[in-house]
């Protein structure tokens, strides 16, 4: 594994994904964050951890939340972040000192956790800015879903980003490692723009090449598609006192 000073250059002027596919994938986590997490009011304080360009975040505020914060790490994504929620957003890793201790409601993280050096040290810092009863939600990828069953490594969940791959078993071991109590593990669908999902496919070259172009001249790059085929969704809970 690559150090840790050198991971942080790396995701400080990493390559920001296409606006269009976050788009859909904020769609997503809106609507998993509603049907998961209980007794949501304008009240309910929000944090969000890897929070890229914030589309989640802004959906939120559009939906009545006022008390919200983000933590990203990429400039590139900081800089392209909404100006109505951009002071919300901490432009940094997530450390000990960012907050109060229980300080939020709900807690979130989408194709975050995967990339995390120290996962027992991250868990630990979420439980701690958690209220006692506070929610925390989680989207990434499902080891043993279908995607990296058929194909092995390589499906795009074999990635050299991704620093450790979890499966809903291993998931709820260390969530009750580090206090927490599972609410939901399942696996979940997910959309996908189709050009996007081609990129992605493990194609010889020339192949991918031309079906991309086909998909283009077709006009169906833009056609979203949703499948079962990879990502899970975790929800867990700091316990009450």
């Amino acid at each position: 594994i690559i150090p840790f000073e050198q991971i942080k250059k790396f995701y400080q002027v990493t390559y920001f994904l296409e606006l269009n596919q976050l788009e859909i994938m904020a769609d997503d986590y809106e609507r998993l964050f509603y049907k998961y997490v209980p007794n949501i009011n304008e009240k309910t304080n929000v944090l969000e951890v890897g929070c890229a360009n914030g589309l989640f975040l802004k959906r939120l505020k559009k939906r009545g939340i006022k008390k919200f914060k983000g933590i990203e790490p990429s400039k590139e994504a900081y800089s392209v972040t909404d100006s109505t929620i951009k002071p919300n957003i901490i432009n940094d890793f997530i450390d000990n000192n960012l907050f109060e201790s229980n300080s939020f409601d709900v807690a979130c993280s989408f194709q975050t956790f995967d990339h995390v050096l120290e996962p027992n040290d991250f868990l630990q810092k979420i439980f701690k800015y958690i209220k006692p009863g506070g929610y925390f939600l989680q989207v990434h990828h499902n080891v043993n879903s279908l995607l990296p069953t058929l194909l092995g490594s390589k499906a795009s969940t074999f990635d050299v980003e991704h620093i450790h791959l979890w499966s809903p078993k291993t998931m709820k071991l260390i969530l009750e490692k580090n206090g927490f109590e599972i609410v939901k593990i399942k696996n979940i669908t997910t959309g996908y723009l189709f050009g996007h999902a081609l990129e992605r496919l493990p194609l010889f070259s020339f192949l991918k090449r031309n079906l991309i172009k086909l998909s283009k001249w077709l006009k169906l790059d833009k056609l979203i598609i949703r499948f079962p085929v990879e990502n899970m969704v975790i929800v867990s809970r700091k316990k009450p006192i």
